[in-house]
């Protein structure tokens, strides 16, 4: 699959380094939940890669994010950001709470 724009940026220079390497296919093996946030004004990576990650990953998430975040929201609207990783890992809490009731 080619989804890539700036991609490789984000990898590290060993990946980066191995000629025909899929990172992509590496992330089926990331075993936390993950949410995966771009916005329309992203610059290095398309929102289209962060989709494609954020399904690559088992308990993957994705949010768009539109105006008015820039495409540094934690810096622009970093209390927005706050809530929506707080919502985020609460609902992930309140998936895992089964899950420890059963070895009580």
């Amino acid at each position: 699959m080619d989804v890539w724009d700036n991609a490789d940026l984000i990898l590290e220079s060993r990946a980066k380094n191995r000629r025909g390497h899929d990172w992509l296919t590496d992330l089926g093996q990331v075993a936390v939940p993950t949410l995966v946030i771009a916005t329309a004004a992203d610059g290095p990576v398309s929102t289209k890669t962060c989709e494609v990650v954020a399904r690559r990953l088992p308990h993957g998430r994705f949010l768009r994010l539109d105006a008015p975040f820039t495409g540094v929201p934690w810096l622009s609207h970093p209390e927005d950001i706050g809530q929506i990783v707080v919502d985020f890992l609460a609902v992930q809490a309140l998936i895992q709470l089964p899950e420890l009731d059963e070895g009580t």
